[in-house]
């Protein structure tokens, strides 16, 4: 077994791999706090070789590995649960992630190139569904293959969302 330590600039509260897709790297998405500007991001990143530590061999002091920062895009708040899931028809990959103050943001990335700057790529966010932090969150698709989000929140109540066309919250 070998394990390899990524240090990141900020906290990162959750990490999931995202489905693979033909001629991508390995990617990974990130809920990820600034403690500095008190923002919160999904983070896209590639998992790649450190070009330098494979030609230097130097695998000993360093990770041969890297996180490269494809794409960011703001949470309304600090994320408390993330999942990762890939659609029914296999063209979108569903990244949902619940926050500290109740709210619920899911992102729609294409499956075969998830880290592309889409301009019209901004969240459905559903806020205020729960009174404090949502703790826990899963995904399944619903009908129509739409993603449906189930949540639950630390005041025990249990939400059901639909995403799709016309989200419903």
């Amino acid at each position: 077994m070998e394990i390899w330590r990524l240090p990141q600039a900020q906290y990162v509260d959750s990490v999931r791999w995202l489905p693979p897709s033909p001629g991508s790297p390995r990617l990974l998405a990130l809920a990820v706090w600034d403690s500095l500007t008190r923002k919160s991001f999904l983070q896209l990143k590639a998992l790649e070789e450190n070009p330098e530590m494979v030609e230097q061999q130097q695998l000993q002091s360093s990770s041969p590995w890297l996180l490269e920062t494809q794409n960011s895009w703001s949470l309304p708040a600090r994320s408390t649960t993330f999942k990762v899931s890939p659609s029914q028809d296999h063209q979108h990959t569903v990244v949902a992630s619940a926050s500290s103050v109740g709210s619920l943001s899911v992102f729609l990335l294409d499956a075969m190139n998830p880290s592309a700057d889409e301009a019209d790529l901004s969240p459905f966010t559903c806020e205020k569904l729960h009174r404090g932090a949502v703790a826990g969150l899963d995904i399944q698709r619903g009908g129509g293959g739409a993603p449906d989000c189930i949540t639950v929140g630390i005041d025990g109540k249990i939400n059901l969302v639909k995403v799709g066309q016309n989200p419903q919250c």
